[in-house]
């Protein structure tokens, strides 16, 4: 992907590359995180499911190689 990092493809990128993401990405066992998880919170609008954090993910870099191809 020459030029990604040159590119808007980054800063959507790391729009969406968040806390809550890397640990999603790094916890196969997690299934939801908080959206912002230092900030302890109960209520169940602060949870994300992580398969949409990675399925974003995902997209933008399919998106991105779709375009550098």
């Amino acid at each position: 992907m020459k030029g990604f990092w040159k590119s808007a493809m980054k800063e959507n990128l790391i729009d969406h590359f968040d806390l809550a993401t890397v640990f999603c990405l790094t916890d196969k066992t997690m299934t939801e995180v908080q959206k912002t998880p230092f900030i302890l919170s109960g209520n169940p609008k602060d949870y994300v499911q992580c398969a949409e954090k990675t399925e974003k993910l995902k997209s933008i870099f399919e998106e991105a190689y779709r375009q550098q191809s």
